[in-house]
């Protein structure tokens, strides 16, 4: 994000308009040579050269505001006042009635900010000198805002004072009790807003009109993307708003409720939905939508209205589709692979969670989606980002060789490969994805093992190191209970980070900034130790720590052997190629060569030849530095910090 400073190459030939300046003085030279280097060097080495470099920097760098509730360590009255000059936060607040102090104190930094923000504008607006004050050198307005609010009544937000500055807001609201709010407060507090993002994941209504009333209805809004997740609102109220937006190019109402679902108080009558009608308008208006989704959360509002092929006639030039999960059918899918396939980004979102709080993993649609959506990446080869966080992910269609039977490496005859053949059991493949940049995904099993042991982990690791090799964020999760049918027991699911479990595959991945493994069962990922991890760091890559790993692979002998035999009881049975997936696109990557590089996906002995091979002394850099990493549902931290988080023995080691 550029600064809204005055540009460098401007200042300094203003500053010294009859000084000859060498090479290396020359701004435009210096801009070119610093491009070729990246954020970490320019803002660790770059900067602390001198004020002349510093200046010249100044605009390639963003600085970012974290802070989760569930982090130990600076408290919020500690981090928020570093807003000042960042441009970006993510903010994850609990506010539990017994904790209104931080609730206040929030509220008191925000304000804060906003003085100091505006303060700055007409500093800015009185200046006539081209070199602004130093101690305003990282001025750079705060754009967007990350906010998720745990156990905080909704009607908080009506008093919150968001900073004029935003562009981006993106608002989650877990467990709270009240469950209305005006969102017509946010648009007249931000009138630079372009995007907007509400989410309660047990549902809200929109209370009053989205316009303020005292706006000028001559002054369009800047808004260009606005999402709603479980919404209920008067659609009259959502139309009004829609005229005065004439650059919005994403509309996102997923999980539209009724106020049956809602019990709340309106202001008129029952809240219903004209789909067919809310199409006709945006038809009307000279609209140039890239992204549109309109989904309701009970069943019986699907009422087969005709509007099945509206998104490609809102969106000509679609290159991003957002799907209501239940939506997805085969009918649906044969629908869209008649389309040119150009989709660079899918997203399939929906009300994850049962009455229970339980992923409903029997549900018809439930059932048909974890195969047609691997369907769908066996044959999409534009696809750069993949966002499936609620829907289920088959482990099935990684699984090759049929191996995620070898459960804890102990010999049984009850695997997949003695099993019969059946036409509805998912075709394990290869996903023709492979520059795909970004995949949010949750992985499941719904066809006879848990997700419950190392060997699950190999594979899911294994096969997305392999097939994305442009892999540049990766969030995993497991959901936080499944079952295989409605009969079968809950479990918890595991992604395992012991070095066992293959993590360290992601090595592979030159190109990975952001790392996030998540599974709620942390206390099932037995005896997770430094040694398992330390890898992941600088510091963790010495003569010491290779050892250390060592003497614990040199521990897996006995597994090994289990192994082999496991592998050639499954041989036996012909199980020694798993059919795989074609895509008829021949732009694709042959399928062979990535074939040929799984073929010992699942196995513990890949991982140990991993292992071997990033401890070679000769071995070259194997693994980027991440920039944020993850092992649970808190915020990414800097990987030492979470390392010293997760471990914090390993401090006094340091």
């Amino acid at each position: 994000m550029v600064s809204n400073l005055t540009d460098p190459v401007a200042s300094s030939r203003l500053s010294y308009p009859n000084k000859v300046l060498r090479c290396l003085e020359l701004p435009e030279i210096m801009h070119h040579i610093f491009s070729f280097l990246d954020d970490k060097t320019l803002g660790e080495t770059v900067l602390l050269v001198c004020r002349y470099w510093l200046e010249v920097n100044r605009s390639r760098l963003e600085r970012r505001v974290h802070w989760d509730y569930r982090w130990a360590g600076p408290g919020l009255e500690t981090v928020l006042p570093r807003l000042c000059g960042a441009s970006l936060a993510q903010i994850c607040f609990e506010g539990e009635e017994s904790n209104q102090v931080n609730n206040s104190r929030f509220k008191t930094l925000m304000l804060e900010y906003e003085d100091w923000y505006q303060q700055g504008q007409q500093q800015q607006q009185r200046s006539s000198d081209p070199l602004l004050n130093w101690k305003r050198l990282f001025n750079a307005p705060l754009t967007t805002l990350e906010a998720t609010f745990c156990n905080v009544p909704m009607n908080v937000l009506s008093d919150f004072p968001f900073p004029s500055s935003l562009t981006n807001l993106i608002l989650e609201m877990g467990s709270s009790q009240t469950n209305t709010f005006d969102p017509s407060l946010i648009l007249k507090q931000c009138p630079l807003l372009e995007d907007l993002l509400i989410a309660r994941w047990e549902g809200w209504y929109v209370d009053g009109p989205w316009i303020p009333h005292d706006h000028d209805r001559q002054q369009p809004f800047r808004l260009k993307g606005i999402a709603l997740i479980y919404p209920a609102f008067l659609q009259s109220d959502l139309e009004d708003l829609l005229l005065l937006t004439p650059q919005l190019r994403e509309l996102k109402l997923a999980g539209v409720m009724d106020d049956q679902m809602l019990e709340v108080t309106k202001p008129c009558g029952r809240i219903q939905y004209d789909r067919k009608g809310f199409c006709r308008l945006l038809t009307a208006l000279p609209l140039k939508l890239e992204s549109f989704l309109f989904s309701f959360l009970p069943r019986s509002l699907q009422n087969g209205d005709g509007t099945e092929n509206v998104v490609t006639e809102l969106c000509p030039t679609l290159h991003e589709w957002c799907l209501w999960t239940p939506d997805v059918t085969p009918t649906f899918l044969k629908c869209l692979e008649s389309l040119p396939n150009v989709i660079t980004n899918l997203e399939l979102c929906w009300n994850y969670l049962d009455e229970a709080g339980i992923h409903p993993c029997t549900q018809s649609y439930e059932v048909q989606v974890p195969r047609l959506l691997h369907q769908y990446l066996c044959n999409s080869p534009n696809l750069l980002c993949l966002k499936s966080l609620q829907a289920a992910y088959p482990i099935r269609g990684m699984d090759l060789h049929r191996r995620v039977g070898f459960s804890w490496l102990t010999l049984n005859t009850e695997f997949d490969w003695t099993m019969t053949n059946d036409s509805k059991r998912i075709l394990p493949g290869i996903w023709a994805c492979r520059k795909l940049k970004k995949i949010e995904l949750v992985v499941h099993d719904h066809e006879g093992s848990q997700i419950s042991t190392p060997v699950s982990s190999r594979i899911v690791f294994g096969y997305l190191s392999r097939v994305c090799p442009e892999l540049e964020f990766v969030d995993v999760r497991v959901p936080r209970v499944c079952r295989k049918d409605v009969d079968s027991p809950l479990y918890q699911p595991v992604l395992f980070k012991r070095l066992d479990g293959g993590l360290c595959f992601l090595t592979r991945l030159k190109k990975l900034q952001f790392l996030k493994v998540c599974t709620e069962a942390w206390l099932a990922d037995f005896e997770c130790k430094d040694v398992d991890l330390n890898w992941l760091l600088p510091g963790g890559r010495d003569i010491q720590e290779k050892k250390r790993r060592k003497q614990e692979i040199d521990g897996w002998e006995d597994w090994l052997v289990e192994e082999r035999q496991l592998e050639l009881e499954r041989l036996a049975f012909g199980a020694g190629e798993a059919p795989l997936l074609k895509s008829v696109d021949p732009s694709i990557p042959s399928d062979t060569k990535i074939y040929d590089q799984l073929k010992d996906l699942g196995l513990i002995s890949e991982v140990k030849a991993m292992v071997e091979e990033m401890d070679k002394d000769d071995a070259p850099e194997y693994l980027t530095e991440f920039k944020e990493l993850s092992f649970g549902l808190q915020l990414g931290q800097r990987p030492e910090t979470t390392m010293n988080r997760v471990f914090p023995d390993r401090r006094r080691n340091s």
